[in-house]
């Protein structure tokens, strides 16, 4: 469901939008807001044009952490605003401003964890914890990522047409393997 006014267009996702993300960026992903694009790999959100989104959890800016630690099905609403008054944007140009359900005590702890081996292996291991009490909220975080690829790198081959002292002809070749 979309609600569009003059400062913000509002998005509510449905229940397969949350449940199919594992992440503030994905549920982005699933939802295909018109106005963004996300990158596949760095997964940089940012504006038709290429500019820069700033990501908001609450009115309040979201770490890389943050976004991926989101509980999805906590998520209420999400609003894209373009050149907002609101001063808790710290004067960002384009914003997504993601409400979650706030809890007055409680949390939980997600844990992910992502492999790759198409272009050599990797893996990505994040714990994330949220926990509320009161007006209190805790974050933890803790990450953990591997890389190894052994066919990564470049060689070097120069080859160079010189003439000695007495005029001779002859080739240096210089080969660099960093």
């Amino acid at each position: 469901m979309q609600r569009t006014s003059p400062t913000s267009t509002t998005y509510i996702p449905t229940g397969k939008q949350k449940n199919a993300s594992q992440n503030a960026v994905d549920l982005l992903r699933q939802m295909a807001i018109p106005q963004i694009q996300i990158n596949p790999v760095s997964e940089a959100v940012t504006d038709n044009a290429g500019g820069e989104v700033a990501i908001f959890i609450n009115y309040l800016e979201a770490s890389r952490e943050e976004m991926e630690g989101l509980r999805t099905p906590d998520v209420k609403k999400v609003e894209y605003l373009e050149f907002p008054t609101d001063p808790r944007f710290r004067g960002a140009q384009r914003v997504i401003n993601i409400i979650v359900q706030e809890y007055a005590y409680g949390g939980y702890t997600k844990l992910t964890t992502n492999e790759n081996f198409l272009v050599g292996f990797s893996s990505r291991n994040n714990i994330f914890s949220k926990f509320s009490y009161k007006k209190m909220t805790y974050d933890l975080y803790v990450g953990a990522n591997n890389w190894n690829n052994h066919h990564i790198g470049n060689n070097v081959k120069g080859i160079y047409s010189l003439k000695d002292a007495d005029g001779k002809d002859y080739q240096l070749i210089r080969t660099e393997n960093p």
